[in-house]
């Protein structure tokens, strides 16, 4: 566990934000955040749902980055080591962590229970409706749309974009002010329909300061709403609010799949349509497909679980022979959801999108419910907690989702 200063801004306005973070605006506060759920988190919102063969969250950012934590620090940063890395690898970093650690103090301090960045989700109600949406969609600058549109328990929406910066405190404030026009590019002319943006809570641009280790200054996570008026029209041609959540739901939910090994599987959900020869790769044989074979899972009871090992290197301990450690990291998803998933692939390589509907359905009515909710929470009103369970034990840092889909970290013990 590391600390982070957490500051709410009010320097961009109040007036939207959730009741949640107006709270905590202007006050000075510590957050203990689990590095290792951090960037188990990267590795779950940055796995593209449509795997094309090569992809920057290919490796796990938990692998990538457990190595480059300050463990002599109570305090997030980096190592010293890091001060000479090449530039291009901090930016990425700085990017990565901007993504992890504000999306898991949200998802935290606002009860969310999916995320799906922006494009996909996008890219998931056009797929399934064959209606192409009036956004721009840049890949930087202002003309950006945000990164991620989060759902709460509540079933209200949240609009995200995230900064990370390692240079300094003003930087980041800097970057949370560019931040906001791409924020904003959800209110353009045609965008969002009224009923929709009735259902977002806020549109948030947050970010992640983090220090290196010769550094005095403290990391620091910023948030500042941007308080946007009201958005235009179109959802409804789309299907209506209920089928744009719904496009949240089934972008996490294959970001997930893909997130743990199983991208060949997700990519062809989301796509809608298997590439030749692919369709025998994700049917289930005795409980596993020949991708979850290839990739080295097992099945335990309703559970598939692979598990990969890493190294890093720990400068604490006296014993020179032992600074090298193993990190174990246990990948797992249900058994009957990746089997029922696999099952809508049809013989022809097309996802038969009825029998996905009614698999999504059976699913999301297990879990808690999740409405979208044109109304905004009253002051005393109860929100329930969060599904996702975020912990640490005894080193043993765990993140799982709704779908019961996980990710576990274990730093060997001396």
């Amino acid at each position: 566990m590391k600390t982070i200063e957490v500051l709410v801004s009010t320097e961009c306005g109040t007036m939207g934000l959730p009741p949640q973070l107006l709270a905590l605006a202007g006050k000075k506060l510590t957050w203990n955040a689990n590095e290792n759920n951090a960037f188990s988190l990267v590795a779950m919102v940055t796995s593209p749902p449509m795997y094309v063969g090569f992809s920057l969250a290919d490796t796990w950012a938990h692998q990538r980055y457990f190595a480059a934590v300050d463990p002599l620090a109570s305090h997030l940063s980096l190592r010293h080591e890091w001060i000479d890395l090449d530039p291009h690898q901090k930016t990425i970093l700085a990017d990565d962590w901007g993504m992890g650690f504000p999306l898991l103090y949200l998802m935290e301090a606002l009860e969310i229970v999916h995320f799906a960045p922006t494009e996909y989700w996008i890219k998931s109600i056009e797929l399934a409706t064959g209606i192409k949406l009036a956004f721009k969609k840049e890949k930087q600058g202002p003309p950006k749309l945000p990164d991620f549109v989060g759902l709460d328990t509540a079933g209200r929406y949240h609009a995200i974009e995230c900064k990370g910066t390692q240079k300094s405190r003003t930087a980041l404030s800097s970057a949370i002010r560019r931040g906001i026009p791409q924020v904003e590019n959800m209110r353009a002319h045609g965008a969002l329909p009224p009923a929709l943006h009735a259902c977002f809570d806020s549109w948030l641009v947050a970010g992640l300061y983090v220090p290196t280790a010769n550094k005095k200054s403290r990391p620091l996570l910023q948030i500042a709403d941007p308080d946007f008026s009201s958005l235009t029209d179109l959802i409804d041609r789309a299907g209506g609010v209920r089928a744009v959540s719904k496009s949240i739901v089934f972008t996490a939910l294959c970001q997930q799949l893909a997130a743990v090994g199983l991208r060949r599987l997700a990519s062809i959900l989301f796509s809608g349509k298997a590439q030749q020869g692919e369709v025998e790769l994700v049917r289930t044989d005795a409980g596993l497909s020949e991708e979850a074979r290839r990739l080295g899972f097992q099945r335990h009871a309703d559970i598939l679980v692979v598990d990969r090992d890493s190294q890093v290197f720990d400068p604490e301990r006296p014993n020179i022979r032992a600074r090298i450690r193993k990190v174990k990291s246990s990948f797992s998803a249900p058994a009957s959801l990746v089997e029922s998933l696999s099952e809508t692939v049809q013989d022809n390589g097309i996802v038969n999108r009825q029998e996905l509907d009614r698999v999504l359905g059976s699913l999301l009515n297990a879990l808690p419910s999740v409405e979208p909710r044109s109304t905004p929470v009253q002051d005393g009103e109860d929100r329930p907690p969060t599904p996702w369970l975020s912990r640490d034990e005894n080193g043993r840092s765990k993140l799982r989702s709704q779908f019961g889909i996980e990710i576990e970290t274990t730093l060997e013990t001396e």
